[in-house]
């Protein structure tokens, strides 16, 4: 929870760097332990910065499968906003069409293969990256 807690402060506070630092290991925690909801949480969290990198399409990936999920948390409160505010975002960089393919890519994409879509956007980043506290 924790780290959850700092990946999501780090990226609402456009510290980019820090959280794609952290997210790795986050992730491979969380799915080691089996903890789907803190999984969804992240991957959501993780859809914010990747639409600030302009990975449009991945974002809506990883939105798209939070969800479709039964095993994601439901939002509440200010993140209801914030992440429509996000998909909106997205879809002024993604075409109608291709939300709509992503959508049903995501009803039929088995969860751990969102995580190892997740993992190798993270991998093509790491050249953003530095270790946290620099």
């Amino acid at each position: 929870m924790a780290r959850i807690a700092l990946v999501s402060a780090l990226t609402r506070l456009g510290r980019d760097s820090e959280a794609l630092a952290i997210f790795p290991t986050l992730l491979e925690q969380a799915y080691r332990d089996g903890n789907w909801p803190q999984l969804w949480t992240a991957l959501r969290i993780l859809a914010e910065l990747l639409a600030r990198l302009d990975r449009h399409e991945t974002a809506a990936l990883l939105l798209a499968a939070a969800r479709e999920s039964p095993s994601a948390p439901a939002l509440s409160g200010s993140d209801i906003d914030r992440y429509r505010q996000l998909e909106e975002l997205i879809s002024q960089h993604t075409s109608i069409r291709v939300l709509g393919q992503i959508t049903e890519l995501a009803r039929a994409l088995p969860r751990a293969h969102v995580i190892d879509r997740a993992r190798a956007t993270l991998a093509t980043l790491g050249h953003l990256t530095v270790s946290p506290g620099e």
